[in-house]
């Protein structure tokens, strides 16, 4: 079997599924994980074929962490003004 894994999120959300898909390995099924493409060294380290997801929320979160809702929305709604 050749299942297809998809997730999107942080570490938190993606480690499980990776998980997941090594335990398919052992049991001899050739697993697909896709995920936000800063993940692939996560996936090549654990031997898991990987497809890469477009990571752009996941950019868009680090460039207003500790900057509350707001500022985020702000970025997503007014990119030209929202310069922090």
């Amino acid at each position: 079997m050749r299942p297809l894994l998809i997730t999107v999120g942080s570490r938190g959300d993606v480690q499980p599924y990776l998980a997941l898909a090594r335990g398919l390995l052992a049991a001899g099924h050739q697993p697909v994980l896709a995920a936000p493409r800063r993940f692939a060294p996560l996936a090549a380290a654990h031997g898991v074929e990987f497809a890469p997801l477009n990571d752009e929320m996941l950019a868009l979160q680090d460039s207003v962490q500790g900057q509350g809702v707001r500022a985020a929305i702000t970025r997503i709604t007014c990119p030209d003004t929202a310069q922090a």
